[in-house]
């Protein structure tokens, strides 16, 4: 399966938005906690949805317009430890480690390209435009080292 991802943050709301393709049943938009509400954050997010939410054993391509990233994904696949890439920040830590769990526990070759953005590219441009929807969604979606934003006291 092809996913295109991308993660919105606008006024202090947050969304994800995953599109496989028109009338797809994995195509996905959601509100992240608050607390998540940054781009690259966001992003990582909206990949972190489709590795737990596509099949395990069905290969996988995913494309993303964050070079943040891709960058962070090339080093958890290559065995970074999250502690390094996120050394002060132990919200974002724990999401890369989630991550990193899933990108080893699928058994499906797995595959990220980093595109660009806003340029027209259809895909693209539907899983941004699901990330708006999602981040004006009353639906927040349990993030990993984030929660799901309500506060507790």
């Amino acid at each position: 399966g092809v996913a295109y991802v991308d993660g919105s943050c606008a006024q202090g709301v947050a969304g994800i938005g995953v599109w496989y393709g028109t009338g797809h049943g994995l195509n996905y938009a959601a509100a992240i906690p608050t607390t998540a509400a940054d781009n690259n954050v966001a992003e990582l997010v909206a990949v972190f949805f489709v590795l737990i939410r596509h099949p395990r054993d069905k290969r996988l391509v995913i494309h993303t317009d964050s070079k943040a990233a891709m960058t962070a994904l090339e080093s958890l696949s290559a065995g970074a430890k999250p502690k390094r890439l996120a050394p002060h920040h132990p919200a974002r830590r724990a999401l890369l480690t989630a991550l990193q769990l899933v990108l080893f526990w699928r058994n499906a070759r797995t595959v990220v390209h980093k595109i660009k953005g806003h340029n027209r590219q259809t895909p693209n441009e539907r899983a941004d435009q699901l990330a708006s929807l999602g981040a004006n969604s009353s639906f927040v979606v349990d993030t990993p080292g984030f929660g799901d934003g309500r506060v507790t006291k």
